[in-house]
């Protein structure tokens, strides 16, 4: 009797993660293409974010209904089973507030349609769709070593972002401080969410809390 149920179980769960890999990689779309429109000044794939936004909405609430559905209807066999169902729609939420912050990023360059990041500021972009990746890397592979990298890379992002708010904005004539502290603050905002994703993987994994960058420096 017991396997059938497993079995059940176990369908609806892949069937969850599947949804949740499908809004990580849009997502992360969302993400690349925000930041190379801050870098060109190009508006179409800007406004290719924006129009994502509410189906990346629709998607996070989806999954929750899902999550809660399964929840009501079926038992978790395992202490793991119950960790990763939890952990799903925690991520999916974490995942749409990024959407939002590259929506918000896209919106910067729709308005001024012309580049509002330097070109110091590449290798920041690069890194911050390499710790989208690497989260779900780690969730996929179920590997906690690899979701701990994002603490590393985290520390990185933040001294980027400390450079580039530095930044002399007399030689980029569209990139005035304002914006580009407007742009870092939307940056930041992503580098510590993927962070915490990485630190819900981690729990979901080993069943205990770490934090891989203190909060002063989020």
């Amino acid at each position: 009797m017991l396997f059938p149920i497993r079995k059940r179980f176990v369908y609806h769960i892949e069937s969850l993660r599947a949804e949740l890999l499908r809004l990580w990689e849009e997502v992360e779309q969302m993400c690349s293409r925000a930041l190379s429109s801050m870098h060109s000044g190009q508006t179409t794939p800007a406004s290719w974010v924006v129009a994502q936004q509410p189906q990346v909405h629709r998607n996070r609430r989806y999954i929750e209904h899902e999550v809660l559905s399964l929840l009501a209807t079926q038992q978790p066999i395992v202490a793991f089973d119950l960790r990763l169902v939890l952990a799903i729609p925690s991520i999916a939420s974490d995942l749409e507030t990024i959407a939002d912050d590259a929506v918000t990023l896209g919106r910067r360059t729709l308005a001024t349609a012309a580049p509002t990041l330097p070109d110091t500021a590449c290798e920041l972009s690069m890194l911050l769709h390499t710790m989208l990746q690497t989260g779900r890397e780690a969730f996929v592979q179920q590997d906690v070593e690899l979701a701990r990298t994002l603490g590393k890379l985290d520390r990185r992002a933040h001294t980027l972002l400390g450079q580039l708010r530095a930044t002399p904005t007399e030689h980029y004539p569209t990139c005035s401080p304002e914006l580009l502290i407007e742009a870092s603050y939307g940056m930041a905002a992503i580098a510590s969410r993927s962070t915490r994703i990485a630190e819900r993987v981690i729990y979901m994994l080993t069943c205990t809390s770490e934090e891989l960058n203190p909060p002063y420096i989020r």
